[in-house]
């Protein structure tokens, strides 16, 4: 696979080459099918927030590029968070590619079921399905409620999370992990955005990525009951 790393308005470090091919490498043993990948850092000296640090990403795979961009207060952070949302993209690209693949011979198999029934087998309704795609990962059992903003918030960040929260009551977890983005794109030190991130993650199968915003809302949030006592929590980050 052909890995191109550039800087732009900032020297490389070591430690982001290193931490850049090591996200590389996992994406590629999981998914096997990188065949070229760019990874751009810059330094943005105007953004308001203080949050210099912008990675953007973009991945080439077959019939498909993915990117994905994030900006944080530091290089290490955001790295790892356009890491995180570009195996979020891969993974779900990929799963629709399955399922896309699974459904192109139906056709065949209703053919074949037909043939057997005419031979004289008896077959059940359900045979003249197509196989259906593997599940994804379950999602953990008695799942916590998200929590809402903190008194103090600043309305950007409580507006994103009540977003958020919105679509997660109505099962969309996809949105309402965007909303959580968005939240933590305003303030990433916000212990409630990355719990519930975390909730909306493990709700969609992606327990890994899911246990990464658990520790740091456990982090964050060491005074929040709410957070540190969370079962789901708990059996992220090993308690």
């Amino acid at each position: 696979m052909d890995l191109r790393i550039d800087c732009r308005k900032i020297a490389m470090a070591p430690r982001w080459r290193t931490s850049v091919g090591r996200y590389i490498d996992k994406l590629q043993n999981s998914y096997g099918d990188l065949t070229h990948a760019r990874v751009t850092l810059e330094k943005n000296l105007h953004h308001k927030k203080g949050r210099v640090a912008a990675v953007q990403i973009v991945l080439s795979i077959r019939g498909a590029t993915i990117t994905a961009h994030k900006t944080e207060k530091t290089f290490e952070q955001a790295i790892k968070s356009a890491f995180l949302a570009a195996g979020r993209e891969l993974k779900a690209h990929r799963e629709k590619r399955k399922s896309t693949e699974i459904g192109m011979p139906k056709e065949t198999i209703m053919k074949s079921l037909l043939a057997f029934t005419v031979a004289g087998l008896l077959l059940g309704a359900t045979a003249c399905t197509s196989k259906p795609s593997e599940p994804p990962p379950a999602p953990s059992a008695g799942a916590s409620a998200p929590l809402g903003p903190p008194a103090g918030a600043a309305a950007d960040v409580a507006k994103a999370i009540n977003d958020g929260n919105g679509h997660y009551a109505l099962g969309h977890h996809d949105a309402a992990a965007d909303g959580y983005e968005k939240a933590l794109a305003a303030n990433p030190n916000s212990a409630e955005a990355h719990f519930n991130l975390g909730l909306a993650l493990d709700q969609m199968g992606h327990h890994e990525e899911a246990a990464v915003h658990f520790e740091e809302a456990q982090r964050l949030g060491a005074g929040n009951p709410a957070i540190t006592g969370s079962e789901i929590l708990k059996k992220h980050t090993g308690g």
